[in-house]
């Protein structure tokens, strides 16, 4: 069986890519409090390595992020009002019986 040129090519120059790490800043938070919020994003992140020695088994991740529509701040001088953001990072647990 002879395997196509395109298959070959496209299968030889699979890549890694990985992201910089950014450096977070501080910023203003939200008073604790409950706010209303909607889901603006769902990020499947795949399976992570652990970074718990207790827990060496790699977990599989996701990122949700929320935007608060009713809490709004300027952020940058001259981009007027936009609502807070928040982004978590969770893993996927089954509880296994």
């Amino acid at each position: 069986m002879e395997v196509s040129p395109i298959l070959t090519h496209s299968i030889m120059n699979t890549r890694t890519l990985t992201a910089p790490k950014a450096v977070a800043e501080a910023r203003e938070q939200l008073a604790p409090d409950s706010y209303p919020c909607r889901l603006v994003g769902f990020l499947y992140l795949g399976t992570q390595p652990s970074k718990n020695p207790k827990f060496p088994k790699d977990k599989i991740k996701f990122r949700f992020t929320f935007e608060f529509p009713t809490e709004l701040k300027e952020f940058k001088e001259g981009e007027g009002n936009k609502p807070y953001i928040l982004s978590r990072e969770f893993t996927l647990s089954m509880f296994k019986t």
